[in-house]
Parts: C-alpha cells; structure tokens; sequence
C-alpha cells in the first residue's frame, strides 16, 4: 500500500482509512477457510431514511454560545463521530457555535440499515439536519463523510452556509481489496463468543487474535477493534461486520452518484500531500463541475488530516467561519 511504503507515521485511523485504488500497491482479497455460516446470516432491514445519533461537542457543561449557526462534522468509513471529540470542543470553545458530530448509518451508535449508498448517507443527514433546524451550518466531512457533505450541499444547499471537504473528491474509486480483509476479520470477531462481564483488555486482546489473520497492522487492529463494546451479554460490534460480508454492503463506498447540481457557496478543500484521494486533475477539471466558489490548501501529512494536523485543522476551519 502507498501509505506504508513512503510513511510511517500515520494514526490508526489514516492506514485504515488509505485504502482506496488511488494507491500504487492494492492488497490481494485474503481467503481463509472460516465457519461463519453466512447462510444463517439475516438481511439488514430496509430504510429509506433512519434517525441518526449524533453528539454535542462543548467546551464546558455551563459554556453559552454567542452564535447560533452550527459546525456539522460527518466521520469517514468504519469511524464514528468521536474521532471529532477533542477537535469539536476546541471548536467550541474558538467559534462560540454549537458543534455536532453525527453517526453515519451502520457507524457508531446509529441504526444498521439498508442500502448502503452515498445518496442515502445523505438523505440520512438531511433529514436530521432539518428535523433539529441546524439551517446554515457549516457542514464538515472526512473521507466517507466528505463525500456526504458534499451531496448534502448539492442536494440541500439551503441547509449548507459553507461546506468544508477533508480529503476526498467528487469521483468514483473503486475500494482497495484489504477493506474486504478488515470487514472479513470483523465478521469473525463479531461471530465469535465473549463471556458476559468479559474484562475489556482480555476480549481485546482474543479479539486481536482473531482479526490478525487478516489485518496484521497493529495499528489498523486497534482502529478497527475501536468498535468493539463490552456489554451484559458478552460483547457488541457496532459494525453489523457479518451482515455487510455476506450482502456486499460496502461495495457503493467508492462511488460517486450521478448528481446535475451545483453548490454556489463557499467551499474548502483540504487534501493531503501524503495521500491520493484528491490530485490536481480533481482539483482543475472535478471540482469545478460542482462547485463554482472553493479553495483548496495541502497539508503536510497523511489522509487523516484532522488528527495529523489537529491545530492547523481547526485555525482553517475558524478561517472559513469568519
């Protein structure tokens, strides 16, 4: 993979999140024999729209905003809103605005639910968005999430004051054969049975074992095994990691929709030097087709520029506000 031959030093979530056909070397699909009898494995239900979770980040329980326009931050592919947390109250705390990081469907603390696809991604967030009256907010997105964003604001630009894209552009690519690896030991790890009231670090630590076969990179293990929860009845993955094998589900994660709109405001691009996801011919001939009003800046790092670059993330975002 490109990242880890030109860079090693990543967080756990930019060598997980890297993976796309933009890189030079793709991983071959990994297929080990494993009892995970797929065939007793239940659809996810259909849902057009589901009610998404989302979290207020704040910089104190007593903290008074002076404006009333909310920051929406939307996560990448097998995150969740938490990767937001310390940024988001920092926020807070630098803007005065209320900050929420939401759940995307099948991430987090959000419904599991079918289609899987960017257009309902975005219906999802649009739906919340109005149903809460965030009206005029600046919305957020990180690698899945950017490209959310970026169909929110096409789609609902009245929603959208200012849109800000971390790291992903407006293109298909088709996911790199290791998201099939990972979402392969993630089945076993939710197959597999922990005895209720299971110490967090002993089903970690079996847990390892069994997604190793498959992700041998420490680092992606912990990012991925982040989803991991302990709970009365054993254990609670929440990915539906079994249900996305078995029905393909990630498959549109690469995609880009076939969308006639532009958005007229202000719009960021903030990519990486150290990742392929946005290149200059994104930036002269891809963009334009959908944004009329947007600059662009390259930080010094990998894909996962909020958390390489936290300072400088949140100084731009406070740039764009004001």
């Amino acid at each position: 993979m490109l990242f880890r031959a030109q860079r090693r030093i990543f967080t756990r979530e930019n060598v997980i999140l890297a993976r796309w056909v933009h890189s030079k070397v793709t991983a071959k699909t990994i297929d080990l024999a494993h009892p995970l009898q797929l065939n007793s494995v239940k659809p996810l239900p259909h849902r057009d729209t589901v009610p998404l979770v989302w979290h207020e980040f704040k910089h104190s329980k007593k903290f008074e905003y002076k404006f009333s326009k909310p920051i929406v931050l939307l996560h990448g592919l097998f995150g969740s809103s938490s990767n937001y947390r310390s940024v988001g109250r920092r926020l807070s705390h630098l803007t005065s605005r209320p900050i929420y990081g939401i759940d995307l469907r099948n991430h987090g603390d959000s419904p599991h639910a079918q289609p899987f696809d960017y257009e309902t991604l975005a219906n999802d967030v649009v739906k919340l968005m109005k149903q809460e009256n965030w009206t005029g907010a600046t919305l957020i997105g990180h690698s899945m999430g950017a490209k959310t964003a970026m169909i929110v604001a096409l789609k609902s630009p009245e929603l959208v004051s200012q849109l800000i894209v971390v790291d992903n552009a407006p293109v298909a690519a088709q996911l790199d054969p290791q998201f099939h690896n990972d979402l392969i030991g993630l089945a076993h790890v939710q197959h597999s049975k922990f005895e209720p009231n299971t110490p967090s670090s002993q089903m970690l630590s079996k847990a390892r074992t069994i997604i190793g076969p498959y992700e041998p990179d420490h680092l992606v293990q912990t990012f991925l095994l982040s989803n991991l929860r302990a709970s009365a009845t054993g254990s609670n993955l929440r990915i539906p990691a079994l249900e996305m094998l078995k029905y393909d589900i990630i498959r549109d994660m690469g995609s880009w929709p076939n969308i006639h709109a532009t958005y007229p405001g202000p719009t960021f691009i903030m990519h990486a030097k150290y990742s392929p996801f946005v290149t200059e011919a994104n930036l002269q001939v891809d963009f334009p087709q959908y944004f009329s009003n947007f600059k662009s800046k390259q930080y010094d790092c990998g894909h996962w520029i909020v958390s390489e670059r936290p300072e400088e993330f949140v100084k731009d975002v406070i740039q764009c506000i004001s």
